[in-house]
């Protein structure tokens, strides 16, 4: 039955009424009344069944035939080198998913075993990373933000690598990876910088479906961005680092797509992009380095030449209210930063460290005897406990300052740490002559920690050499060098060190540097002999 032909009621209705129109058009007075007799007899004889609608529309639909074309046994479907159709993609893919439902219904661990690989392909770099970090940075390891940090770093690589790919007129060696390289070595070192440009690079390759000249030219350009801002003190320095990665971009990019023979056209623009990549990533670095340093807190070697400003608040404060303890600052930066230089150590680090260790005796600066010139010493009326009290608040209220003044935590480590547990064995001694041997000790020792870097130790060794060379009444370099070993072996013995990675040799050296520098400050002058004055003659 043509569904056309089928009237519902209103539509047989309009139909009686137009065939009664032309039947009785001779004789209208009738046309009622045929009407009315026609309608008597007007009764549904059709019913709708769904449920035999639906199976019947199953029916035909299953009729249909689901493929648009056959492959047969053993039959190529596409030649190497040939170009790929869309109807060949179709095929392709018609026969990725024969094999893989026929793996999932005869085996499931051989199913399940390409994107295992897969998995585990990817996992092996990140977990590579991690298990550098967990042996050899396990400071960065513990740090959630800077964990937080790599995640973000890689992911965005990996989001960057899909986006470039989704676009067929872009190139693999756009992908940023010497901004990662870059922004971990100026906020971590050069070695953590590496190790994340080799994960970086290997993830990318990965990815690329396992292109390994994708990575290759990754890792080196990587490692060399990583070298040229491994030092980085200025902003400007960033332009070496544009120069010499648009360079090595150019040379690798051209070398490796000439070889695999590509065609001149897409030659240009890998090799062109790669260039727009070396030297738009330093530029970028710049811009998110001061975003980093703020969202994780990090403190790079910009952000400590920005507090060695002598001109800063706190500094300018130091000066003012504790000339004393601001010359003796700066004498000791002295010290550390030349001793850090001979061990490897971070010089900047130890130097900035210096200038603010001793903040908190801005608060009662004429209680300590490098600020009481010409002046009675206060503590000569005051009990020996109180006295240690009053140096053992210097550390506490000098980590208040730091905190209010927005330092970073590795200046703050220099605060806490530069006196380490050690005893004031001079209030010690004098509590001991007054109320006997039951003086405990614990009284008069600092509050702690012990330094847990070579910078803060260095810091520590030299406030305690720079102090005592004070009182040497003939600073000879034989005395000089007696006094620094003989303050460095009663720190090392009474393990104020055990805490730091500090080792022997790097004690001699630092014993080395400190005798060098005091003997440059305490050297003779020659005493020029006065001339008489001479009459003149008119």
């Amino acid at each position: 039955i043509v569904r056309e032909q089928v009237f519902d009621l209103d539509k047989a209705h309009w139909f009686i009424t137009m065939q009664a129109d032309a039947a009785f058009s001779r004789k209208p007075s009738l046309i009622p009344a045929a009407r009315e007799i026609a309608q008597q007899f007007l009764e549904p004889n059709l019913v709708f069944d769904k449920g035999l609608t639906e199976a019947n529309k199953n029916l035909e639909l299953a009729s249909i035939r689901g493929e648009k074309g056959w492959v047969y046994k053993d039959q190529k479907i596409v030649r190497v080198n040939e170009r790929i159709t869309r109807l060949v993609r179709e095929k392709l893919l018609s026969l990725a998913h024969y094999k893989r439902t026929k793996l999932i219904q005869s085996d499931l661990v051989q199913f399940l075993l390409p994107p295992l690989g897969r998995l585990f392909f990817v996992a092996f770099p990140i977990l590579f990373f991690g298990f550098y970090l967990y042996h050899f940075r396990r400071n960065i390891f513990v740090s959630n933000s800077a964990l937080i940090l790599f995640g973000i770093l890689l992911s965005g690589l990996v989001i960057s690598l899909d986006i470039i790919n989704s676009q067929s007129y872009l190139s693999p060696y756009l992908v940023p990876i010497t901004i990662a390289s870059m922004l971990v070595t100026i906020a971590f070192d050069l070695e953590t910088g590496i190790f994340l440009t080799l994960t970086g690079a290997l993830l990318i390759g990965i990815l690329s479906g396992f292109k390994m000249d994708v990575a290759f030219v990754g890792m080196v350009a990587g490692i060399l961005a990583a070298f040229s801002v491994r030092k980085v003190r200025h902003r400007h320095e960033f332009y070496r680092s544009i120069f010499y990665l648009a360079i090595v971009y150019f040379g690798l990019v051209y070398i490796i797509e000439s070889l695999k023979l590509t065609p001149i056209s897409d030659l240009w623009r890998h090799t062109g992009l790669g260039v727009i990549n070396g030297f738009i990533s330093p530029i970028l670095t710049i811009g998110l380095l001061p975003l980093f340093e703020t969202t994780f807190k990090l403190t790079t070697d910009i952000t400590l030449l920005e507090l060695s400003d002598l001109n800063r608040p706190l500094l300018k404060r130091l000066a003012i209210e504790a000339p004393g303890t601001y010359h003796h600052s700066i004498m000791i930066g002295t010290l550390a930063e030349d001793s850090a230089k001979a061990i490897g150590a971070n010089s900047l680090l130890a130097r900035v460290g210096s200038y603010y260790h001793d903040i908190g005796k801005i608060l009662k600066p004429e209680y300590f005897v490098e600020n009481q010139v010409g002046a009675r010493n206060k503590h000569e009326r005051l009990a020996p406990s109180m006295s240690a009290l009053i140096l053992e608040a210097h550390v506490k209220e000098g980590r208040e300052l730091a905190e209010k003044n927005g330092l970073p935590e590795c200046i703050i480590d220099f605060i806490t740490g530069h006196h380490g547990t050690t005893v004031m064995s001079y209030f010690y001694e004098k509590a001991k002559a007054l109320e006997g041997e039951e003086v405990d000790i614990n009284e008069y020792r600092y509050p702690g920690p012990r330094p847990k870097s070579k910078e803060v130790a260095i810091v520590m060794l030299a406030d305690s050499v720079e102090a005592a060379s004070r009182t040497l009444e003939d600073p000879k370099p034989a005395r000089i060098r007696n006094l620094a070993h003989r303050i460095i072996s009663a720190k090392f013995e009474s393990g104020e060190l055990d805490d730091c990675d500090i080792t022997l040799r790097e004690l001699h050296l630092i014993e080395e540097s400190f005798t060098r520098v005091l003997n440059g400050i305490f050297h003779r002058r020659i005493v020029y002999p006065e001339s008489e004055p001479q009459e003149v003659r008119s």
